[in-house]
């Protein structure tokens, strides 16, 4: 009876966002984002991936997916890169955290609008044409982040977790503009239904991690000669 309700209120709602003219796209964006915090959160609980967060890398999917990889992936790469040079310009002032994130936000916000300039001047060609303002506001949010992880972990630690974030996003991206999967969530939106008891599955592992296995795999075979002898 639940799932023929669930079944009854996805469709209708699939139906009335057609009758609005909210474009196929979004609808099956919205439809999957589930499943790619599903995965994501698989490949954090399960392999051991690092990532920003969970909420990060799922939203960096959806810029991925929606305005392209090559603008997606130059647009962090200023990011972060205006991000650096603003910490490295606020260090002498010893300031605390939250004035100095408005500074460093500042740097990043006016670097990354010179950057889109100078490349709507050499190229002949606006970059904004291919990614939304909104995509730019949400990597504002990504400064914020990664100002925290930096402090806490250092500049080394925090580039190799920026990276790990990005090429998990990546994959979510892929999936968001996997075609059989659109088609999928389009047809049988009570397909969601599968990401909750999913997740309660998923609830249940409570053993290491893969990645934590491979860490430590010449510890178990020294316990394992040890025990033999």
């Amino acid at each position: 009876m639940f799932y023929t309700l669930h079944n009854f209120i996805l469709s209708i709602t699939t139906e009335l966002a057609i009758a609005q003219d909210i474009p196929r796209a979004v609808i099956d964006i919205f439809l999957l984002v589930p499943f790619v915090s599903l995965i994501l959160a698989f490949l954090r609980h399960i392999i051991g991936v690092k990532t920003i967060g969970l909420f990060f890398p799922i939203v960096l999917s959806v810029i991925f997916a929606v305005s392209g990889f090559t603008y997606g992936l130059a647009l962090i790469f200023f990011v972060a890169l205006f991000t650096i040079f603003g910490r490295v310009i606020v260090r002498p002032f010893r300031m605390l955290y939250l004035p100095r994130s408005a500074f460093v936000i500042s740097i990043v916000t006016m670097g990354v609008f010179w950057t889109l300039i100078f490349i709507s001047a050499i190229s002949n060609k606006s970059p904004v044409e291919s990614m939304s303002i909104l995509s730019f506001v949400v990597l504002l949010l990504f400064t914020e982040d990664f100002l925290r992880v930096s402090n806490e972990r250092g500049a080394k630690n925090s580039l190799t977790l920026m990276g790990e974030t990005i090429l998990i996003a990546i994959i979510g991206a892929l999936f968001l503009r996997w075609q059989a999967a659109r088609d999928a969530v389009y047809t049988y939106p009570e397909l969601s239904l599968l990401v909750p008891l999913l997740a309660i599955a998923l609830n249940r592992w409570n053993g290491l991690r893969l990645s934590e296995l491979y860490r430590f795999r010449l510890v178990r075979k020294r316990l394992i000669v040890d025990k033999d002898e």
